[in-house]
């Protein structure tokens, strides 16, 4: 999370950590934050804007508990 110069939150992912899955296709992300259908299927047939949904609540989850939710 960023916090821009007029104090807006900006959530971003810098897409530095790559893993490959099974299917041999590149993955960007932190794994532990990628949406489970990431994990499953790689980058192709998902939705971005529920997979970051899905980030954004690992993040508060972990903002919140200081842990992560598994």
């Amino acid at each position: 999370m960023l916090i821009g110069p007029d104090f807006k939150i900006k959530i971003c992912d810098l897409g530095l950590a790559q893993t490959i899955n099974d299917h041999h296709h590149r993955i960007n992300g932190t794994e532990e934050y990628m949406a489970p259908e990431l994990h499953e299927n790689g980058p192709q047939g998902y939705d971005p804007v529920k997979a970051d949904i899905f980030a954004l609540g690992v993040s508060l989850f972990v903002l919140n508990f200081a842990l992560p939710p598994w």
